[in-house]
């Protein structure tokens, strides 16, 4: 079968970025290809490109293809550092320990199963100390974040999951 090679540029979260994550997907969605992801001109990785990446990786692979992480074009090393310490790298591939560092770690949820995504919300998101809140308030931003969850489940129809992870920028 082909291979595709999509190239990542530098992504963050201005207007701008979102259409080049959408150009991506539309250079993805119709296509019954391999995709080999190229990172030599990505400079900088929002998370919530990362996330959007990890998404269209499984579901490129629902169709049947197969997807690569080209991790030898990531050159630029604090991008790397990122992606293994909030899991991504090691899920996609690459060798990876996975330490959090400054990152909310990885997650894809193909169910929605509260007690895991609230557990993951309040400990490794909320709760890990970069915001001084009570426990109530903590609490009550993660059940607000949940209520996020259990739309994307339930207004989405997606059959490949939800996809998250974050980072303090300090």
């Amino acid at each position: 079968m082909d291979q595709m090679v999509i190239e990542i540029p530098r992504i963050n979260d201005d207007p701008q970025d979102f259409s080049t994550l959408f150009n991506i997907w539309s250079q993805v969605n119709n296509c019954h290809q391999d995709v080999r992801f190229d990172f030599s001109r990505c400079g900088f990785l929002r998370p919530n490109a990362v996330a959007f990446l990890g998404g269209l990786a499984r579901l490129i692979e629902s169709r049947m293809g197969k997807v690569m992480f080209n991790w030898n074009t990531m050159h630029n090393r604090p991008v790397m550092t990122n992606r293994c310490q909030n899991g991504f790298a090691g899920q996609f591939g690459y060798p990876s320990s996975g330490w959090d560092g400054n990152s909310i770690p990885y997650r894809e949820d193909l169910n929605l199963a509260m007690n895991s995504i609230m557990d993951y919300l309040t400990f490794n998101w909320i709760g890990k100390g970069w915001v001084h809140v009570s426990d109530r308030l903590r609490d009550a931003i993660a059940g607000k974040m949940w209520e996020i969850y259990n739309n994307a489940f339930e207004h989405s129809g997606s059959q490949i999951g939800v996809f998250s992870c974050g980072q303090h920028f300090p």
